[in-house]
């Protein structure tokens, strides 16, 4: 197990030594080599998100097509994704500086967190309905 050995396992004494020979602005990456297991669990678990979300769904547009409709519509999905991109982009623009003009008051994480996942709901019913 990798928690309880973390002493043993972050190379300080290394770290410590490099970073003498080095300048002050190696700090940062110094810090992630000294701390390397926190690093990976940390970039494990932003990866996953995105990983399982095209995982699940490329193995849904598997399931829903056959091998002749994959070829006239894996293209499709692949450019409805990158556009999407830039819609999503702008609405949270949109919502951020929305929270500005908020009065007094007023959460504004409160009202951001639900105008985004408003939208995640409308989007999810309108493919639900789209695809039924």
């Amino acid at each position: 197990a990798i928690f309880p050995n973390t002493g043993w396992l972050h190379p300080h004494a290394f770290v410590d030594a490099v970073a003498g020979h080095l300048p002050s602005g190696f700090a940062a990456p110094l810090s992630i080599i000294r701390n390397w297991s926190y690093a990976v669990f940390y970039v494990m678990a932003e990866m996953w998100g995105s990983v399982v979300a095209s995982l699940l769904f490329w193995g849904f547009a598997n399931e829903v097509t056959t091998v002749d409709e994959a070829k006239k519509y894996y293209p499709l999905f692949g450019m409805g994704a990158n556009v999407a991109l830039i819609f999503s982009g702008q609405y949270v623009k949109w919502v951020s500086k929305m929270r500005a003009n908020l009065p007094p008051g007023v959460d504004p994480w409160g009202v951001s967190l639900k105008y985004l996942m408003a939208a995640v709901v409308g989007c999810g019913a309108l493919m639900t309905g789209i695809f039924s």
